[in-house]
This record gives C-alpha cells, sequence and structure tokens, in this order.
C-alpha cells in the first residue's frame, strides 16, 4: 500500500527529520512551499519505493544527491539551493519522467547519459494516481496539471549551466515540455531536434546558443 506524505504549502522549517528514513514503504513525498534546509541525502537510500519526490521551493542546500530510490517517476527539486553539477546517476532512473531542477546554483555541463532516460524515448510510463497534480512551468506562467502517464518533462531553467548540449537530448522524441532558458549553453541547435514531434513547450532563452535556427 502506497505511503503519502503531503506537508505541502505550510512554513515548516529545519531538516527533513532524521526518523523519517523508517518510512520503509514511503511512495509519494511532497514538501513543496516551506522554509526546510539542509541536505536530503541521509534519507533517500532507505526510501527504495519512492516513485514521487517533490521538494520544490524550500531552502534545501548541498549537491544533488546521487543514490535516488531506481523507481522515481517525478523529481522536482527546483527552486532551492542545490548547487555543483548535475549527477550522471540521476539519468539512469528508467522510470523518470518529469525532471525539474529549475531555479537552484547548478554548474557545469550536461551529462551526456542523458539519453538513458528510456521514458523520454518510448511511450510506456506507469501512471500515477488520476487524483497526483503537479506543477508545470512554461514561460514564467504556472500551471497546475494532472498529471498524464505520457507527460515528459524536462526543466533545467534558470542556473549556471555551460557547455554545448548533449546531442542525446535531442533523441528523447517523446519529451514534451523542454525547458533550458536562463544559463550559459553555447553551440549550434542540430537538426535532430525536429524529430521531437511531441513537444508541445520549448525554451531555449537566454542562453549563448548560435549558428542558424534549424
Amino acid at each position: 500500500m502506497a505511503l503519502i506524505v503531503d506537508l505541502s504549502y505550510n512554513s515548516f522549517s529545519g531538516s527533513i527529520p532524521h526518523s523519517w528514513k523508517n518510512l520503509l514503504e514511503l511512495t509519494y513525498i511532497i514538501l513543496w512551499s516551506n522554509k526546510l534546509s539542509g541536505e536530503v541525502l541521509g534519507h533517500l537510500s532507505d526510501w527504495k519505493q519512492l516513485q514521487f519526490m517533490n521538494l520544490g521551493e524550500n531552502e534545501f542546500s548541498g549537491t544533488i544527491p546521487i543514490n535516488m530510490p531506481q523507481y522515481l517517476e517525478v523529481v522536482i527539486l527546483r527552486a532551492n539551493q542545490f548547487e555543483g553539477t548535475i549527477p550522471p546517476q540521476l539519468f539512469n532512473l528508467s522510470y523518470l519522467f518529469h525532471l525539474d531542477l529549475a531555479h537552484n546554483k547548478l554548474s557545469g555541463s550536461m551529462p551526456n547519459c542523458i539519453y538513458n532516460l528510456s521514458q523520454m524515448v518510448t511511450l510506456y510510463v506507469d501512471a500515477l494516481p488520476s487524483d497526483t497534480t503537479i506543477e508545470l512551468f512554461q514561460k514564467g506562467q504556472d500551471y497546475m496539471y494532472e498529471v498524464q502517464p505520457d507527460r515528459r518533462t524536462i526543466d533545467l531553467s534558470v542556473n549556471s549551466l555551460s557547455g554545448k548540449v548533449s546531442m542525446e537530448l535531442f533523441h528523447l522524441v517523446q519529451v514534451q515540455t523542454l525547458n533550458l532558458s536562463h544559463n550559459h549553453f553555447t553551440g549550434t541547435i542540430p537538426k535532430t531536434i525536429g524529430g521531437m514531434k511531441n513537444m508541445e513547450s520549448l525554451d531555449l532563452s537566454n542562453n549563448k546558443f548560435c549558428g542558424e535556427i534549424p
């Protein structure tokens, strides 16, 4: 049976309680919009059944953990104080279809192993409960929508990521929302972007891309 913890839209402060590591059946954790801080590293390895993690709009710091539970489908770490690079291990989550790391202090380049996000390539995704909602951000506007089994999102906007964007990113043909805006990405946009036929929202603004528009 799924164990759900939803403490969103409060003013909780401090760190995630150490005792929560005993929540071995935790499936959904939603701490959106609080004042929580500290690192989350110590808990994730114990939450082996976790599928949905929304820690957005808090004050969590440190680096993004590398020990993410393997069944994660949604990862929202938006609007915190995470720093360092995006760990390649994050892209080994074969069930992941919604990734939001926007508005942090991440730097470095995008890992080349992004193509390992198999749910961004294939059509099948285990559906979350029909009443599950997450927030979608597009062009500065917030949209609340019901999670659909085929909704795929990658949002890395408003960080300090740099270098050329991995060409593998543009092979994720099922991605519907891609936001890389407000970073320091360089290079050209490949013609293979035309193969992302399910794209509904693409934002590459405020970077240093050059060359011809494909």
